[in-house]
């Protein structure tokens, strides 16, 4: 590999590597903002008195956990297809290949069954999964 070829390809792999630490960043952050929502929702249900209120409260927290495993699956989804992009264009991966400074995702690596594998793995399912659960442990002790 000449020079120019490889100082091309060095570059391209710092792109990728870029992009794939803004994922891992943005999934943090998610779970990050997840976690103090919902101790402020936690805190406020646990002020209330009217049970009417209550449920709403526990449904909405459960909602919102949803909506962020779905951003924090989109974003590990996202890490992973730029994760191999990595592989291909550094030359780890035999029988495939990447334009120089391509960042489109191989194939192999987009579309829904590859959204839902990154929602149900363990980073993300069974945290957000642990979240829930408390949720609905909490709303069913102060129900009793």
């Amino acid at each position: 590999m000449g020079d120019s070829k490889k100082k091309i390809n060095e570059t391209h792999l710092g792109f990728i590597q870029n992009v794939t630490d803004r994922m891992g960043q943005n999934s943090f952050h998610s779970k990050n903002w997840c976690v103090t929502v919902i101790s402020a929702m936690v805190a406020f249900y646990l002020t209330q008195d009217a049970a009417t209120m209550r449920p709403v409260i526990a449904v909405t927290a459960c909602v919102v956990t949803i909506l962020f495993s779905l951003i924090d699956a989109y974003y590990l989804h996202l890490e992973r297809g730029y994760r191999y992009l990595y592989k291909v264009a550094a030359q780890l991966v035999e029988d495939s290949t990447v334009k120089d400074f391509s960042m489109s995702r191989p194939k192999r690596y987009k579309g829904f069954k590859k959204y839902i594998e990154a929602l149900f793995s363990v980073s993300t399912g069974l945290f957000y999964l642990v979240i829930l659960i408390g949720i609905i442990i909490l709303y069913v002790m102060t129900s009793i």
